[in-house]
């Protein structure tokens, strides 16, 4: 088997050796490093070797990141944490050697799956907790918890990777032009000079919690400077207006751990995890009562409905025998609404529930980040209107995106899903200058569809705009009342 070296290429490594592991196969790939399987060849076990590209090992400042995380890894010896078993140079190649982790990334598990059942994505945001509880004992603040970092296994078992820009804990000042994390996940305090200690690991878990109940994340922007603006300023949509379902106290929880001020949140990545338990034990404590409660007063409701329907007075036509100037004789039995088949029917309740409304991803430009950014953006501002359930983002949004014939797939899809509404589209780009053309199909029970077309023009630059003016049309058009069939 032969070694590899400063100039063998990374598609290369599989099937050779590197300082005593055999390389098998590719894992993943970032901009500095490449994560491959691998075995060592000692102790036959298995081992996930991360590799840093040639070129980084020659720039000083990621060479000593990339040490530093071996480093700070090597520290931590926790059930939630990835073990390091070593790490070293050989023939000019900069390696570590990390325990092997059967299972998915939360990132691919969201990607596939959609959103999590809330007491699933309770209890993996606990384990998780866990491995901040031991990382902050431990002196360090992980600073780039998201879902890509986190790995579930078959068992459902937990385990943190990636602690790259991981920091000691003692409230290290942080300088916006030196930024490190994942935007979209860092807190308030990592995007400007404030102090980042353990609370800004608890508020990208928060962010994860809120991606795993919704199938969204929060804050969406094409610029950073406004991507900041929106995490230090704006409130993200109420996840109770994105899925119903989940119990109040679960959302109050994540609500908490967003706050904007540190020192709204959980003190601790401990008091996180009771904080944790407390909301599991509400929400089992009060969700079958409010199951029970519902059940009753459907129930109730329907026992009632029937009863006034079988014994609602028929309309009798003037000239029927027994009306004497309209008041019925002394003896007659009024009859039930249905024994006059003649009888018009009774106008239908007001247009008062809320509509149910899928938002698909948009066809367009491959690998454009409008194509979803969109959707979620109009998602967001209908949602908060409250006027409108939007349903959570799932894989079925992205397969009608990519179906041959999209609006049979964005049908079919909403009737599955229970949807009375889907909205699709595709989104057209000529240099800074957006055109969206999005199509709302209301599903009428079997087979019948009412189709309304919109079109909303606007610059990159000014998305939420652009969304925003989208999504009013499509709400004013789904708070109206269907319209009739001629003829009926």
């Amino acid at each position: 088997m032969e070694p590899v070296s400063e100039n063998t290429p990374l598609d290369r490594f599989p099937g050779k050796t590197l300082d005593g592991f055999l390389i098998e196969t590719p894992l993943g790939r970032g901009g500095m490093a490449a994560v491959f399987r691998a075995r060592d060849i000692a102790l036959n076990r298995p081992v996930a070797l991360k590799v840093l590209r040639s070129q980084a090992v020659r720039d000083g400042a990621t060479r000593e990141r990339f040490l530093e995380e071996a480093r700070a890894a090597a520290k931590l010896h926790h059930p939630n944490v990835i073990e390091t078993h070593r790490a070293g140079e050989s023939a000019g190649v900069l390696y570590m050697a990390m325990q092997y982790v059967n299972g998915r990334t939360l990132e691919k598990l969201l990607k596939n799956d959609g959103r999590m059942p809330w007491r699933r994505a309770l209890a993996v945001g606990r384990e998780v907790a866990r491995a901040l509880e031991a990382a902050h004992a431990a002196g360090m603040a992980h600073r780039d918890i998201k879902p890509a970092n986190i790995m579930v296994g078959p068992d459902g078992h937990v385990t943190v990777m990636d602690f790259g820009v991981a920091k000691p804990l003692a409230g290290e000042v942080m300088d916006s032009r030196e930024f490190a994390g994942t935007p979209v996940y860092a807190s308030p305090e990592q995007h400007s000079t404030g102090t980042v200690d353990g609370r800004t690991d608890l508020w990208s878990l928060g962010v994860t919690i809120y991606q795993m109940l919704t199938g969204r994340i929060p804050f969406v922007a094409e610029e950073p400077a406004e991507l900041r603006r929106l995490i230090a300023t704006e409130e993200p949509i109420a996840i109770r207006d994105l899925e119903p379902s989940v119990p109040k106290p679960v959302a109050d929880l994540v609500e908490k751990l967003m706050s904007k001020r540190p020192g709204d949140r959980p003190a601790t990545a401990s008091d996180t995890i009771r904080a944790l338990d407390a909301a599991l034990r509400k929400a089992a404590l009060k969700w079958p009562v409010v199951a029970a409660a519902a059940v009753l007063l459907l129930a109730g409701g329907a026992f009632a409905s029937q009863k006034i329907r079988a014994w609602r007075p028929a309309e009798l036509n003037p000239g029927q025998p027994g009306i004497v100037r309209g008041t019925a004789a002394s003896n007659p039995a009024p009859a039930p609404v249905d024994s006059n088949p003649a009888r018009p029917p009774v106008p239908s309740a007001p247009w008062t529930a809320r509509p149910i409304l899928m938002i698909a991803e948009l066809s367009g430009p491959e690998g454009d980040w409008l194509r979803t950014a969109v959707p979620d953006l109009v998602a967001r501002d209908i949602a908060a209107a409250g006027r409108v359930v939007v349903l959570p983002k799932s894989r079925a949004c992205a397969d009608i995106a990519l179906a041959h014939d999209v609006e049979v797939a964005a049908e079919s899809a909403g009737r599955t899903h229970g949807a009375e509404a889907v909205l699709f589209g595709e989104v057209r780009i000529n240099g800074e200058r957006v055109q969206v053309r999005a199509v709302l199909l209301r599903l009428k029970p079997g087979s019948g569809v009412q189709r309304e077309e919109f079109t909303a023009n606007g610059n990159r630059r000014e998305v939420n705009v652009l969304a925003a003016g989208l999504a009013e049309k499509v709400r004013k058009v789904l708070e109206a009342p269907p319209k009739k069939e001629e003829g009926s």
